[in-house]
């Protein structure tokens, strides 16, 4: 977790904040930030988030009927 941690600090923070707060330099400090990045940009199937947005809907409309006297 602490390698996590620190190859994000790498990432983002500048190089003359790193050396004042003493953060040490860890090897592949761009493999994990990517990954993150990747993951965030990895696209959902359109006709899949219809179909769920669309079963979502139908369940509330159903709890909303069965709701009214």
């Amino acid at each position: 977790m602490g390698y996590i941690h620190k190859s994000i600090a790498n990432f983002l923070i500048d190089d003359t904040i790193k050396s004042n707060l003493k953060i040490p330099v860890v090897k592949f400090k761009k493999i994990i930030p990517k990954a993150i990045q990747l993951n965030n940009e990895i696209p959902i199937d359109k006709q899949k988030q219809i179909d769920s947005g669309n079963k979502d809907q139908i369940s509330v409309l159903e709890d909303y009927k069965n709701s009214i006297p």
